[in-house]
């Protein structure tokens, strides 16, 4: 049962809001014990109940309180003005992980997974609460994003003092100093601070979201955005980039406002200094040296990681162009049943054929549209394509095969899997049972309920499932016994060998035996030569695929490897 705490008042107050009674209660449990002063509510009407008779110093939020969750709460609460500057840090899971840009629209500072430990929520708790007195207590006045030309501007103790603060989280600590190039262009509005922070969180991964965020404008010219918990580097000058593009452009069109050059300087903790003094030097040096380039561009501090950070921020620029530049093709490895070598399913593999650099790797661009989240354009393309051809291919008269996509794992936790998997079957007239998914076994054991729910969605649909790389990753053969997966797909790395290493040999084996003691189709990935299809062979593995069959090729290379019906 919740109970609030009367007494200490002179203790933090947090208000802890879930619908969930019985995490609500021990999360409350947790923080008393820690020192705090609990107010718990279970709806957001109890939530605004509470804020009319006290001013909670924090609120943890559940990003399932109700459909629009934290967000909801923080426009709330930003009405209500004795509570506007309270420091909301919300709490969700991969589901929510779409809400992060609507909550942090309205003044969601923090971010944290469900399943945190206590110990590490009140940690994050405590020093918010202390980052945020502090700031208040600064001259009198908030420090929040600029306003505009009439917003105080902050010396350069108080932007140190700041980046101290935001240090104390162990994490990595990125600052970000921002003018305009044009002589008599206005510095960055709060608008145009929140219009970059918003694109960082469309276009990045649901993985990577932005930590603290600090603005402090540092004079008439420019800003400074201070920001905890980037994990890695590449999303640091993601972040710049959006600033640099999404400020450059006016937020109005036809306001009068013409484009403007942004420069951006980045220097990162503890990679190029540990000292707030130095963090700030070495990212004013690198503003000053982007400046000189009168277009505005990002520059970081240290010259190795602004090289790589610059191919990398001009790779992905690119591959967001890809499609529409017809630069993304499909090409198409053939499975063939052991015994009688016919072509009995077809797998689509994604090329990059860039009209400067050439072919590039999927090993290369693949783990970028991961990051980026520019996966799922590119595999929903794939899937239309891929479904299409098997559809063009039958209609020219050969017998339809099995055509194998892939799935990435931010595809596979797409709320809209199912939509947009039938949508594109019904569009292209493929019946369900001709598409075989491609799943790994690390997504098959991430949030297992909702997975479970999935895959009977799509079985319910009739596609088949197949398990990519097996024997790779946890090889349970508990969970293979609760997946309705059809297909096992041997990982090359066991194949590759398995006529010359008795260990290879016996995984192989063991595998083989397994599926089809479970009624599962297996094939074997990377048969080169002879004697390994010999050796398969021998095992009654059902399929192979690979090189010594042929390499992945174009459609129409392809279409010379199918059969027509007898």
């Amino acid at each position: 049962m919740d109970q609030v705490a009367n007494d200490g008042s002179d203790r933090p107050l947090l208000l802890i809001a879930d619908a969930d009674s019985h995490k609500r209660a021990a999360l409350g449990h947790a923080m008393r014990c820690a020192g705090f002063r609990v107010q718990p509510a279970a709806d957001l009407a109890t939530c605004m109940e509470v804020l009319e008779r006290t001013r909670p110093d924090l609120v943890l939020v559940d990003a399932g309180l109700s459909d629009h969750g934290g967000a909801e709460l923080g426009r709330r609460l930003r009405s209500v003005t004795d509570a506007a500057s309270t420091p909301i840090i919300m709490l969700m899971g991969h589901k929510d992980l779409d809400a992060i840009g609507e909550a942090r629209a309205v003044g969601t500072i923090d971010f944290l997974d469900r399943a945190t430990h206590p110990s590490l929520v009140e940690h994050r708790v405590r020093t918010t609460i202390e980052s945020c007195a502090s700031l208040l207590s600064l001259d009198g006045s908030e420090l929040a994003p600029p306003s505009d030309a009439a917003h105080p501007v902050a010396d350069r103790r108080v932007l140190e003092r700041v980046i101290a603060q935001v240090m104390g989280f162990d994490e990595r600590v990125a600052v970000l100093c921002i003018t305009a190039v044009d002589e008599g262009s206005a510095a960055l509005s709060s608008d145009d601070v929140q219009r970059a922070l918003d694109r960082f969180s469309e276009e990045s991964p649901m993985e990577s979201p932005l930590g603290m965020v600090r603005v402090v404008p540092t004079s008439p010219d420019h800003v400074t955005i201070v920001v905890s918990g980037i994990a890695r580097l590449q999303d640091v000058g993601r972040l710049a980039a959006c600033v640099r593009d999404t400020a450059s452009v006016p937020a109005c069109e036809g306001s009068g406002a013409g484009p403007r050059a942004i420069a951006v300087g980045v220097s990162t903790a503890p990679d190029d200094a540990d000292a707030p003094a130095r963090l700030v030097d070495n990212a004013l040096a690198a503003m000053r040296t982007a400046a000189l380039q009168q277009e505005g561009c990002v520059r970081f501090h240290d010259e190795a990681l602004n090289r790589w950070s610059v191919a990398r921020l001009n790779l992905e620029q690119d591959l967001r162009a890809a499609i529409a530049n017809d630069e993304l093709v499909v090409h198409y490895q053939p499975k063939v049943d052991i015994d009688s070598l016919r072509v009995v399913g077809m797998e689509a593999l994604v090329r990059w054929e860039h009209r400067q650099l050439g072919t590039i790797a999927p090993d290369q661009f693949i783990p970028l549209a991961e990051e980026t989240g520019l996966i799922i354009p590119i595999g929903q393309w794939v899937l239309e394509t891929a479904c299409a051809q098997t559809r063009r291919w039958q209609d020219a008269g050969f017998a339809p095969v099995r055509m194998g996509v892939n799935l990435s794992p931010v595809q596979f936790r797409q709320p809209d899997l199912l939509e947009v998997v039938e949508r594109t079957l019904v569009e292209t007239g493929v019946e369900p049972r001709w598409l075989e998914l491609e799943l790994t076994e690390g997504m098959l054991m991430q949030e297992v309920t909702s997975t479970m729910d999935c895959l009977r969605g799509l079985g319910d649909l009739g596609v088949q499932l197949s398990i990519d790389d097996f024997g790779t990753g946890y090889s349970s053969l508990s969970y293979l016994k609760r997946f309705p997966i059809d297909t096992l797909k041997i990982d090359r790395s066991f194949v590759r060998d398995v006529t010359e290493n008795s260990d290879d040999a016996a995984i192989v084996t063991s595998i083989i035996l397994m599926a089809h003691g479970l009624k599962l189709n297996v094939i074997a990935e990377g048969v080169e030569t002879q004697s390994q299809l010999e050796f398969l062979r021998v095992l009654r593995c059902n399929e192979i695929q690979g090189y010594l069959i042929s390499a992945p090729v174009p459609a129409e290379k392809a279409r010379e490897l199918l059969d027509r019906p007898d």
